[in-house]
């Protein structure tokens, strides 16, 4: 797993905000940004997403505030997800089975997440779509 390490972390920023922070904004720079989208699956970016939702899987906590982070940060990395599923000529990239597995478990873990799944399973089914009427 691909890990981060600053020399210092400003008081009171911890690794979890970093990483919610960064989840964000690669949320935002590829929403509506299809050549954003294309950088960041060029550069290992769904394979990012993998290490970061199998980090987030592991983790089990009953303080309220830390399941509250960890919810943010996978709608994060789902909405970003749905931008790249947005993206036609990106969006057969996503038909991976990990990717799609990923998808259904949050999907059936947490109905917060349903509507993002549903997003991404919906630009899914019109790649399959494409790829049937090309046959």
């Amino acid at each position: 797993m691909m890990m981060v390490q600053g020399p210092h972390q400003p008081r009171g920023f911890s690794f979890i905000d970093l990483v919610l922070e960064t989840w964000s904004t690669l949320w935002n720079i590829t929403d509506e940004q299809p050549q954003n989208c294309d950088i960041f699956v060029s550069h290992f970016g769904l394979d990012l997403y993998l290490e970061t939702f199998h980090a987030c899987s592991e983790i089990k906590t009953d303080d309220r505030h830390a399941a509250m982070r960890i919810t943010t940060l996978i709608r994060n990395m789902l909405g970003l997800m749905g931008n790249i599923a947005e993206v036609p000529h990106i969006r057969p990239r996503l038909q991976e089975r990990d990717l799609i597995a990923s998808f259904y478990i949050l999907r059936s873990y947490n109905r917060e997440y349903e509507n993002e799944c549903d997003i991404i399973e919906n630009q899914l089914q019109r790649c399959r779509n494409s790829i049937t009427y090309l046959l």
